[in-house]
């Protein structure tokens, strides 16, 4: 059920990604970047997964809630109130960079997220993920630096030998 969830969240994540890509470049789609984010927009795992505790609680604490604010935030996107249409695009932006946020700071699988990615995907996450900066509340033990720089050697080598 992990990986249906994760996989809902990558194809989340593509979706608005793209939307936020055009919307980019032209400005006559940002008023409507929930509509078109309603169209792509699957949440069937995850609501299935809210109805069966069993389920729900084999996710594990710490990471259900940050998937939980996830599918909160793409909710505010399609269906929240915003003052204008610039503000909405750069909450919306700021969604799909908060997934690559979630990526970096392990707060979701990275293995899991590029397991059930398209290759496309992965080349995006591979190439902005450095650009992305850690969130650190306390500072970082032993093996989250030594996690951190095999991370830091890994988008170096991917760089270099475009591996996927």
């Amino acid at each position: 059920m992990r990986r249906a969830i994760y996989s809902e969240i990558v194809c989340n994540f593509a979706s608005l990604q793209g939307i936020v890509f055009f919307a980019e470049k032209d400005a006559i789609l940002k008023p409507i970047i929930g509509e078109n984010f309603r169209r792509g927009f699957k949440r069937v795992s995850y609501d299935f997964v809210l109805r069966e505790a069993a389920l729900y609680y084999s996710l594990g604490h710490p990471e259900i809630d940050w998937i939980d604010s996830l599918y909160r935030g793409w909710e505010q996107v399609i269906n929240g109130d915003f003052r204008d249409d610039e503000t909405r695009f750069r909450n919306a932006s700021f969604y799909t960079h908060m997934v690559l946020s979630f990526i970096k700071n392990r707060q979701l699988s990275k293995r899991l997220i590029f397991s059930v990615s398209p290759r496309w995907v992965r080349r995006h996450c591979r190439g902005s993920l450095p650009s992305v900066p850690y969130v650190d509340i306390e500072p970082p033990g032993k093996i989250e630096r030594v996690r951190r720089r095999l991370d830091c050697i890994s988008y170096c080598a991917w760089k270099k030998l475009r591996l996927d």
